[in-house]
């Protein structure tokens, strides 16, 4: 209900500000009139609220202005002080509005269009679609990741350095001295592959938990 309730209240309110006479009532007068929309109609609506049956009790939940102001905007300018006859004199001449499960509407005259101004059924497929969005985008990251992981180079498949045959120079220590680009190199290509996968991984990570 509080979605609903809050549509419709925040919905009165612009029609309030479209009135040039309105200019009168500061922004906070017209937030404490939303406030007290909002409340008026809660408690209003508890005992008259059916979600499983949305029809169910649309008459006693419309709001009309027709020649008269509706008593529910009244009573919600009365809790802020503003007087009923001024409010209606802000409101359209013929107004209609539908506050029901899932759906708000309304319509301006009496030969007026219906306007639906609230439909959880469209939220919910807005949702839907974002959600399919943001999930085919993370698939094209993941797959943009796998492209570049693959295209790292990879130091085991690198060759193995040559093993010199002189044998002043056949024990480890001598190896290693005699070639300076042996595997002290090699160990350090491969702590660069490494280092970025984890980078990639890292990135990755970051934006699942997004």
């Amino acid at each position: 209900m509080r979605v609903e309730v809050t549509s419709a209240a925040n919905f009165l309110v612009r029609l309030v500000r479209l009135n040039k006479e309105s200019a009168v009532m500061t922004d906070h007068q017209l937030d404490m009139y939303r406030a007290a929309l909002i409340e008026t109609l809660r408690m209003r609506y508890r005992e008259h609220w059916f979600p499983e049956k949305p029809c169910k009790g649309s008459g006693y939940r419309c709001i009309r202005i027709n020649g008269k102001m509706d008593p529910v905007l009244v009573a919600a300018g009365d809790l802020v002080g503003v007087p009923g006859n001024f409010l209606h004199s802000l409101f359209p001449s013929e107004l209609t509005m539908w506050i029901d499960p899932r759906e708000v509407s309304y319509r301006i005259g009496e030969n007026g269009s219906i306007c639906v101004l609230y439909d959880e059924r469209e939220v919910e497929e807005t949702m839907r679609r974002e959600q399919q969005q943001k999930q085919q985008q993370l698939q094209q990251q993941q797959q943009q990741q796998r492209g570049s992981l693959s295209s790292t180079p990879n130091s085991s498949t690198s060759p193995s350095p040559s093993l010199s045959t002189d044998s002043s120079n056949s024990s480890p220590a001598n190896n290693m001295d005699a070639d300076p680009s042996g595997c002290k190199e090699s160990m350090r290509n491969m702590e660069f592959s490494m280092d970025a996968r984890n980078i990639l991984a890292f990135e990755h990570l970051n934006y699942v938990s997004s």
